[in-house]
């Protein structure tokens, strides 16, 4: 893959090459769980290498299995672990819904 930024180039917040991976909040996410690029904090400031942004880009490639399932990258597979919310929300619809729903249909909705 041709690099998707300058090896020897430092990038700082707020750079607009920086959106391409995420925007300044989901960068500051990344960084609080310990996922992301790597990163330099000097002070308030938060310095990216370019070098290792490319190599963290890399890393993120999914390759798609013969089964036709992709393998998520680390950092999308640490947010769906993480994230049980909206599968409860849609367990409690599917509940309410199967008490309003008459005969064979709410049993199969039921949990």
């Amino acid at each position: 893959m041709p690099n998707l930024f300058e090896q020897n180039r430092n990038y700082v917040l707020g750079d607009e090459e920086l959106d391409i991976i995420g925007d300044r909040y989901k960068l500051a996410q990344w960084r609080h769980k310990g996922v992301g690029p790597a990163f330099y904090k000097l002070g308030r400031k938060v310095i990216y290498r370019g070098a290792d942004l490319n190599a963290w880009a890399e890393a993120q490639r999914v390759e798609p299995s013969k089964g036709g399932q992709a393998r998520w990258p680390s950092v999308f597979r640490h947010a769906k672990s993480k994230s049980t919310g909206s599968m409860t929300m849609m367990k409690r619809a599917l509940r309410w819904a199967s008490l309003r729903i008459p005969c064979e249909l709410g049993a199969l909705v039921a949990w």
